[in-house]
């Protein structure tokens, strides 16, 4: 599988989610870039530094904890999901124990949270609208296949 590597991408800044690519994020340290992905399907995890992959796990709990070692030093990469409602995520990179980078980010985009995390519904429905409009469709689309088949 091709995938994007940290240098090549032009989203490098911060946490990226998406529901279909999964969860990014770089951080660039002691002159590498430790890149981290998630997948958004599967529960598959990957740490990669400088597109060498060092730790992979599938996980589907709400907290994960990789570890590698990489030029002398213990690094810790743990995935948290903060709220899953508004798919609030953290990520954070330890060097030797010590917290030093974390990346925050959320699945409803910017600005349609506020300074606590929690949605403003009153611009998030414009999002939500086509998801549940096309769930709506299909469900019925396939409750109506269904009704027609079975005696």
């Amino acid at each position: 599988m091709n995938r994007t590597t940290a240098h090549d991408d032009m989203k490098r800044n911060g946490l990226n989610i998406h529901w279909k690519n999964g969860i990014r994020s770089w951080f660039d340290l002691d002159g590498i870039t430790i890149e981290v992905w998630g997948s958004s399907w599967s529960g598959r995890e990957e740490i990669r530094v400088d597109g060498q992959l060092v730790s992979r796990l599938r996980s589907l709990r709400r907290s994960s904890r990789h570890e590698f070692t990489h030029g002398g030093h213990d690094y810790a990469v743990e995935f948290s999901c903060l709220a899953l409602g508004s798919g609030t995520f953290r990520i954070t990179l330890y060097r030797d124990g010590i917290e030093v980078d974390s990346d925050v980010g959320s699945a409803m985009g910017p600005g349609l949270l506020d300074a606590d995390g929690k949605v403003i519904w009153r611009r998030a429905w414009k999002k939500m609208l086509p998801i549940f409009l096309i769930s709506g469709l299909a469900g019925g689309v396939f409750g109506y296949t269904l009704a027609s088949i079975l005696p």
